[in-house]
């Protein structure tokens, strides 16, 4: 029984620095995206917060869908609940934005959407990184 203890223990451990991970690197790119919109930018643990609680608004309304649809969110949902959820989660998260950041629930869409485009680049430069390095290990083993 103390094993099982001491591993539900890392495993709690390893979740609580991968949210604070998550919340981090969220934070970062919340004030990115401020910055890229000419919005007010949080300070980075208000951006911590906001994050946080963009997240938490973001999962009780895909819960609230899923329920609305008559489906589990194990079984991956009915067909268009997805798009009503990513929908909804930026108008939530607008609504989030515009409520914790001065700013208008305009500019907390385009925050949003620059969020998207900030992430959309880290994940292209991180597949380049990754096929490079895996391109050029390839390369000199073949040698």
């Amino acid at each position: 029984m103390a094993g099982a203890g001491a591993a539900l223990g890392l495993i709690l451990a390893v979740i609580a620095v991968g949210v604070l991970v998550g919340l981090f690197i969220g934070a970062v790119i919340l004030r990115l995206a401020c910055g890229l919109v000419a919005a007010p930018q949080p300070t980075f643990g208000r951006a911590m917060v906001i994050v946080f609680m963009s997240w938490l608004a973001n999962v009780a309304v895909s819960f609230v869908v899923a329920l609305l649809a008559g489906v589990s969110m194990a079984a991956g949902g009915a067909p268009g609940t997805k798009g009503v959820s990513v929908v909804l989660g930026a108008l939530v998260s607008a609504a989030v934005y515009s409520s914790m950041i001065p700013t208008t629930f305009g500019k907390g869409l385009l925050i949003w959407l620059a969020q998207l485009v900030i992430a959309f680049v880290i994940a292209v430069i991180a597949v380049v990184i990754i096929l490079a390095l895996v391109g050029s290990k390839s390369m000199s083993a073949a040698v």
